[in-house]
């Protein structure tokens, strides 16, 4: 279960249902767990009934003068695994869907490993968000 929150946080464009809108990408359904933004609609989708990922739990630094990551701290996590990507409605901002996911996967027991945003994930050079 603990997977699921991870690949739900990690893969977050926009929010879920329990609903396929016609829009959706073919095949592609909402995880249960987590309601879709109103007026979203998925653009790709990828399910594994048992899968394994490691995740950062800080940031993660790249030391120039080795031309090398420092080492950071992770956790290796496998079991069922549901990536989705959501466009969102031009009137609701990723932070808002992030929000409302967080609130979604509280009832379920969910804890928060590690979150970050921008300069809290970046060097500058857009390494590793966008």
């Amino acid at each position: 279960m603990k997977l699921h929150a991870i690949c739900l946080s990690v893969a977050l464009l926009g929010l879920i249902s329990s609903h396929s809108s016609a829009a959706d990408a073919k095949g592609a359904v909402d995880h249960p767990l987590v309601k879709r933004v109103t007026g979203s609609e998925i653009i790709w989708s990828k399910v594994a009934k048992f899968d394994e990922m490691t995740v950062a739990l800080e940031k993660i630094q790249f030391d120039y003068g080795t031309s090398a990551f420092k080492p950071t701290k992770k956790e290796k996590v496998e079991g069922g695994r549901t990536t989705l990507y959501y466009k969102l409605p031009g009137d609701v901002s990723t932070l808002e869907a992030v929000r409302q996911y967080q609130e979604d996967l509280k009832p379920g027991g969910f804890t928060t490993l590690f979150t970050a945003a921008n300069d809290e994930l970046d060097d500058g050079f857009n390494r590793f968000v966008s």
